[in-house]
């Protein structure tokens, strides 16, 4: 969290970039790193699942599930986890939720809330399942996918994040540095 201009987004996505690819014995995917941006519109159906219409050839529509863009990296980080060996190093997915505190947390995550934390992860002591609003599938989230949220302190939104989130977060501040602007304007 900063004020604008303090590089949080860029140094979250060369972090995650970095971390990835830093592991013994594995070979960076281009899909480990993600980054999804948050506005007060987006909301669980663009995030987890929702459903989306698509017309036919014959000029009806019909309906799918359509997987938001946290369930797509879930899936992959998933298929990772199972796929490396018991003693195997398990490649390492990111989603970079840039300016998470511009839209409504709650609504967006919906039960994902409760597996954020890394003792529900799947394989961990409370793993802990839940069916997907629309699709009724069941989710779990593997213990290789992190997310990296970025908050703006300029944006009033900061103050309405709630107690559920701020406690699955580290927060790290992005100050900027008074030292170089002074050095470069004086």
């Amino acid at each position: 969290y900063g004020p604008p201009g303090t590089n949080k987004t860029y140094t979250a996505q060369r972090f995650a970039r970095w971390w990835a690819a830093n592991q013994q014995q594995i070979t960076a995917r281009e899909n480990q790193v993600r980054t999804v941006t948050f506005h007060p519109s987006f909301s669980y159906e663009d995030f987890v699942e929702g459903l989306t219409a698509e017309a036919t050839d014959d000029g009806s529509v019909t309906y799918r599930i359509k997987k938001g863009t946290l369930r797509r990296i879930c899936d992959d980080a998933l298929e990772a986890y199972i796929e490396a060996g018991e003693n195997e190093a398990v490649p390492r997915y990111v989603l970079i939720i840039d300016e998470i505190n511009r839209g409504n947390l709650s609504q967006i995550f919906g039960e994902m809330i409760t597996l954020l934390e890394s003792d529900k992860r799947l394989d961990a002591p409370n793993e802990t399942r839940v069916d997907l609003a629309h699709s009724g599938d069941e989710l779990v989230l593997p213990p290789n996918l992190y997310l990296i949220g970025t908050m703006n302190t300029a944006d009033r939104s900061i103050g309405l994040i709630d107690a559920a989130i701020r406690r699955r977060f580290r927060f790290l501040s992005f100050s900027p540095d008074y030292e170089l602007l002074y050095e470069h304007h004086g």
